[in-house]
């Protein structure tokens, strides 16, 4: 398989779809931490790939709770605007024989991948619940297809499932408040339901983060194939070596859950398509659960000259995104603006009464 071009991708946009991926491929390639284990991104053969993704985002806040993940963003959106914890991803990478790109059919609704001119391009669809995103990419035959250079249409077909993965959940999540004094320990979770060797991958990573719950360094991964840890769908716990958590850092958890299908025409001109569903849940580590990111209006009040300030409290997030809208259904980026060191900033704005009405709504941001 040829899964292996397009998995150095993917490892920066969705860790838990790479290894999906790379489960795929039947390889021993993928990326490792603190090695020299590298991807070659060679294609020999000239395939065309496309690979499509539907995907959840969870956080475990306590033992009994998993909800969806308030921090979650479409880092494909320019501003941010764009944010939620369900999404759907379609990425091709253009092989040599194809002339333009691959679009994906699902029942009578067609995507078209742009074609960037540079071997591959991505596009991502956000949905505001896991119902609306199973609505819109819902089971059933899905298809790939590009045009070759000989003019004829190259073309490949998968069946998927409805999306409802189980969503991973810790089951010793109080007890892992209490590992970052650099001893082993092990993390246990609800085994993930009807997970098969042949089309299911779990994915673990542990991250150090900063005092708002942004990543700074990855510091394990399991299954990591440079370092020979394995991780098989079917396990429910994962010991994770002494010297992973030191004192006075913060981390996280991301325990991640996949379903993969592929089909792939082998005769030239060649195409693979891939498809994985994916829920990803994150959790605290060594009591490091960073609070939900949140923006509270305190006051709006004049403060001359025909001006308003309005005082907003800020929890969980370094600045706040302030957007408009003349309508509430399109919101435009206004500005950004540093939380202050109590969480605490202040926005100023001028009411003018010869534009139209204007709403104003206030994000946090990263």
């Amino acid at each position: 398989m040829k899964t292996a071009l397009f998995l150095l991708a993917l490892t920066t946009v969705h860790f838990c779809v790479a290894v999906s991926a790379h489960a795929q491929s039947g390889g021993d390639t993928a990326p490792g931490i603190g090695d020299n284990c590298t991807i070659n991104p060679a294609n020999p053969q000239g395939d065309t790939v496309l690979f499509f993704t539907r995907y959840g985002l969870f956080l475990q806040p306590s033992a009994s709770q998993v909800v969806p993940d308030p921090k979650a963003i479409d880092k494909t959106s320019g501003t941010g605007t764009n944010s939620s914890p369900f999404s759907a991803m379609l990425m091709f990478v253009g092989g040599t024989n194809a002339t333009t790109a691959p679009l994906l059919r699902c029942g009578a609704s067609v995507y078209s991948l742009p074609d960037t001119g540079y071997n591959g391009s991505i596009i991502s669809f956000v949905f505001d619940s896991e119902m609306a995103l199973a609505a819109g990419f819902p089971g059933g035959s899905y298809s790939a297809q590009y045009s070759a250079g000989d003019g004829s249409v190259i073309s490949s077909s998968l069946t998927l499932a409805d999306f409802n993965l189980p969503m991973p959940a810790i089951a010793n999540l109080d007890e892992l408040q209490s590992c970052t004094n650099g001893q082993a320990f092990t993390i246990r979770w609800l085994p993930f339901a009807g997970a098969s060797l042949t089309n299911s991958a779990i994915a673990l990573r542990i991250e150090e983060i900063d005092d708002y719950g942004n990543i700074l360094k990855a510091v394990f991964l399991a299954p990591n194939y440079c370092t020979n840890i394995v991780l098989l769908p079917t396990a429910a716990e994962m010991t994770v070596p002494a010297g992973i958590l030191q004192p006075g850092n913060k981390y996280q958890g991301e325990l991640c859950f996949s379903r993969f299908a592929f089909a792939q025409k082998t005769t030239a001109p060649s195409l693979l398509f891939a498809t994985s569903d994916s829920k990803q849940t994150r959790f605290p580590l060594g009591g490091a659960l960073v609070a939900a990111p949140s923006v509270t209006v305190a006051s709006i009040a004049p403060s001359g000259g025909g001006k308003f300030t309005a005082t907003l409290n800020v929890t969980g997030a370094p600045s706040v995104m302030v957007e408009t809208s003349v309508d509430l259904a399109y919101w435009e980026y206004s500005g950004l603006m540093p939380a202050g060191p109590e969480g605490v900033t202040t926005f100023d704005f001028t009411p003018s009464a010869s534009e139209p009405a204007r709403f104003y709504r206030f994000r946090t941001h990263y």
